[in-house]
């Protein structure tokens, strides 16, 4: 087993699924703590229950009432077609309807310099193409029967193996293969700390880029 740790990716989608607390989130984190070390890329944020008071996190819109969820898409769509390397960071996509503009998303964010990282609770309801689109997908414990079929078809061996997970413990897959078993040991104050001292930097860097919708 390793030790989650850092790493270095380009151009690719990393996709977490699990339960809530299991750790998902907090390896969202990870890496978008990783992605503000690297102040040559653009954050852009879809992530509805962290750093709401930060400007470019689409979550606020929505959960303010301000666009409803199936114009997040069109957002994303549009931020991902600008010029520059960018990281695409959204929790709990599952939350959002799968529109033709976030089909596009994951489809072509490779070809915009994008890399993509999300997070999923309902594993048997996600679409079909965020798992096939991914480079790594991260397996968080799961139980619901449902969801354990949908791994089943994934990877046969993750059926028995994901019940019998430890929080923060996940089984990491490329293509459909297991390669590994991770375990994160992160220092989770300091990590928020880092992330909102960053992002708070960043906004003052550059002005405001949301629309009327």
């Amino acid at each position: 087993m390793n030790v989650i740790g850092t790493s270095a990716y380009n151009n690719q989608i990393f996709t977490m699924l699990g339960q809530g607390g299991t750790g998902k989130t907090s390896l969202l984190k990870h890496f978008l703590g990783l992605s503000l070390s690297n102040n040559n890329k653009k954050i852009i944020l879809f992530m509805p229950n962290d750093f709401l008071d930060y400007e470019l996190n689409y979550a606020r819109l929505l959960l303010e009432d301000e666009i409803p969820a199936s114009k997040i898409g069109s957002l994303l769509k549009k931020e991902i077609r600008q010029d520059g390397e960018k990281e695409l960071f959204i929790d709990e996509v599952d939350m959002l309807p799968f529109t033709e503009d976030l089909d596009y998303v994951f489809r072509f964010a490779r070809n915009h310099k994008t890399n993509i990282y999300s997070t999923a609770k309902s594993t048997a309801d996600i679409n079909k193409l965020i798992v096939r689109q991914s480079h790594r997908l991260y397996i968080f414990f799961h139980h619901e029967e449902n969801d354990l079929k949908r791994l089943k078809n994934i990877n046969t061996k993750l059926y028995h193996k994901v019940p019998e997970l430890q929080v923060r413990e996940a089984y990491v897959l490329e293509g459909r293969k297991l390669i590994d078993k991770i375990r994160l040991e992160l220092e989770y104050d300091k990590l928020e700390e880092f992330i909102k001292n960053n992002l708070k930097s960043i906004e003052k860097e550059r002005d405001s880029e949301f629309q009327d919708w």
